[in-house]
């Protein structure tokens, strides 16, 4: 089983930056960013990944922190995810590997849960990868891969599909309005969203260019 956790306020005051897997996202600025920040990655960003059936190397394997909540997906890529050598985070406490800690999904209908045990689902692992930045006390949380967009022809995300039934579309517009009431409650804790994307439906928070903020 999982290691239920509380997260430690180890990054009190400084910038966190979220990968997450949307097709905007670059190997260039994964690198801009290493070393000057604490890192999240989301999902395929710290692990290698099969793109248009060649298996890629990770683009932040360096990362602070891997986070997932799908356990789909940690079972399907469970042979690479659990070698990341920075601390491994999930929603999903039934998942068999005890190097993985666990916090809880919040059943509170808020934005934002201050127990630093759990956290607020929002849909999707990029919502709550935000929360678990501020739980960890960032101050400064910088978005890349966030292009929040859909299409039949649109890639979801910067490697393809997802094999199987770990690929489906998401919904979209329930996550934008999620992330608008989040953005005003992170506002009022005086935590700063910059999102960086390039290619973005995200409106909630802040925008600007990666190089003006990660310098």
């Amino acid at each position: 089983m999982t290691t239920a956790w509380s997260v430690p306020p180890e990054w009190a005051g400084e910038t966190a930056v979220i990968l997450a897997s949307g097709p905007s996202l670059t190997r260039e600025q994964c690198e801009a960013v290493r070393g000057k920040a604490r890192v999240i990655a989301v999902n395929n960003q710290a692990i290698d990944t099969d793109c248009d059936g060649v298996r890629v190397p990770a683009m932040a394997p360096w990362a602070d922190v891997l986070y997932a909540a799908d356990a789909k997906w940690w079972r399907h890529y469970a042979d690479r995810a659990l070698k990341f050598a920075g601390t491994k985070v999930t929603i999903r406490d039934t998942l068999p590997w005890k190097e993985v800690y666990s916090l809880k999904q919040s059943m509170e209908h808020a934005s934002f849960d201050p127990r630093p045990t759990h956290l607020v689902s929002g849909g999707n692992s990029g919502y709550q990868a935000i929360h678990l930045a501020v739980h960890y006390g960032a101050t400064r949380i910088v978005l890349l891969g966030y292009d929040m967009k859909d299409g039949r022809n649109r890639r979801r995300h910067w490697f393809g599909a997802h094999p199987g039934r770990l690929d489906s579309r998401g919904n979209y517009t329930g996550w934008l309005r999620a992330f608008e009431k989040l953005a005003g409650v992170l506002k009022a804790r005086n935590v700063e969203v910059i999102n960086c994307t390039a290619d973005t439906a995200l409106k909630a928070f802040r925008r600007m260019p990666l190089s003006e903020v990660i310098r």
